[in-house]
């Protein structure tokens, strides 16, 4: 059974809020907080950034030195392009898987298979060890007895027969065969051209034509991202800045009850233990230092819209201040649920509980009552 936990005060009883109750507040706290970080960024902020000369030339530079990184695998022919992709790493192997298709179904040009122009013409190895990637990666498109002029594992009979009407004007695949050309494509051969990706990042890769290698490219192109990534953090931390003295230091400094928004959504409000009186500016502002600790977590889903949650993952400038939010949070969570009265962390600061808006307007309506009997009886 449920300890009834109250102060006293004449005939009136003031309960402190249950922990459900106490964690709405903080997710909608975390909400407004979030969506206010979210509109600041992509709408004042970001906009501001990307009209600056700086971030453009950042872009610009990155984009080239992308680009010249892709050219070593054009002048190298491990990589084919067309008027669609030229430039673009994504899309050229999307090109290339064509290609490489192609060749195994219609046995036309031999430099369409990138993945042995790379590691046999380019790089030595004997078409052996070309087969072994290919029967691991795809058993199911390659018979391992059947050999293409290059000595290459050749496709099945069957993959064959269901590709053949990709390359034959007037005929089309059925859905199988669709389906199972646009599965080598997307993901087949992306598994096996990562072999080549993977090779190039460990012995790099050079081009006659361009003054940089591969790797060195990467290493410009990272240098970029890590310039353009610290205009993104500054940006969160600014929106992140402004959202919390709006919502945790001047909504609730201008109201009297100290409340924030998302106390005032769920109708429950902060009162000193002892006296049951609203906090003072000082502690309202000690509660807005809490508040904001609390929710240093939004600080990676701010940029997610426009940046990407791959790029913010790698952003480390917002590692330590979420992983410090959610200590503090737990932090905070267990003090309430170990103290008699269910106070957390800043509440015990603050000598101050949190109790229903309804509960604290009906104890003083019942205080004023007191008074007037009081001053009747005299």
């Amino acid at each position: 059974m449920e300890e009834d936990i109250s102060t006293k005060v004449t005939d009136f009883s003031i309960y402190p809020e249950k922990m459900s109750r106490k964690i709405l507040v903080f997710f909608a706290d975390m909400a407004l907080a979030l969506i206010a970080g979210i509109l600041l960024f992509e709408l004042v902020t970001l906009p501001i950034t990307k009209l600056s000369g700086v971030y453009n030339q950042i872009v610009n530079q990155s984009n080239e030195y992308t680009s010249k990184r892709t050219e070593i695998l054009y002048d190298n022919d491990v990589l084919f392009y067309d008027d669609n992709s030229k430039g673009k790493l994504t899309e050229s192997i999307s090109y290339s898987s064509e290609k490489f298709i192609s060749f195994y179904t219609i046995a036309d040009d031999e430099k369409n298979d990138v993945i042995y122009e790379y590691f046999v013409a380019l790089k030595g190895k004997d078409a052996s060890y070309v087969n072994e990637i290919y029967y691991k990666i795809a058993p199911a498109y390659f018979d391992n007895t059947k050999f293409t002029t290059l000595g290459t594992y050749a496709f099945k009979d069957s993959v064959v027969e269901m590709f053949l009407p990709a390359f034959t004007a007037g005929d089309e695949m059925n859905t199988d065969g669709k389906n199972s050309y646009n599965s080598f494509k997307e993901t087949i051969f992306l598994n096996l051209y990562s072999y080549v990706l993977s090779d190039i990042k460990t012995n790099d890769l050079s081009s006659p034509n361009l003054p940089h290698s591969f790797l060195e490219y990467s290493s410009l192109v990272s240098e970029q991202d890590n310039r353009l990534n610290n205009t993104y953090v500054l940006n969160v931390y600014a929106c992140f800045f402004v959202s919390c003295l709006a919502l945790f230091f001047i909504v609730p400094l201008c109201n009297e009850k100290g409340r924030t928004i998302g106390e005032m959504i769920l109708k429950v409000e902060h009162v000193t233990f002892n006296k049951l009186k609203y906090l003072k500016k000082g502690k309202i502002c000690i509660m807005g230092l809490f508040n904001s600790t609390h929710v240093l977590g939004i600080l990676l889903f701010i940029p997610l819209i426009s940046v990407g949650f791959n790029t913010i993952l790698n952003i480390s400038a917002f590692v330590i201040p979420r992983l410090m939010g959610v200590a503090i949070w737990i932090i905070e969570l267990i003090f309430s649920l170990v103290t008699k009265m269910n106070q957390s962390l800043k509440e015990i600061t603050t000598q101050s509980i949190l109790v229903s808006t309804e509960l604290v307007d009906e104890y003083y309506r019942v205080m004023e009552e007191n008074k007037w009997k009081m001053k009747s009886t005299k």
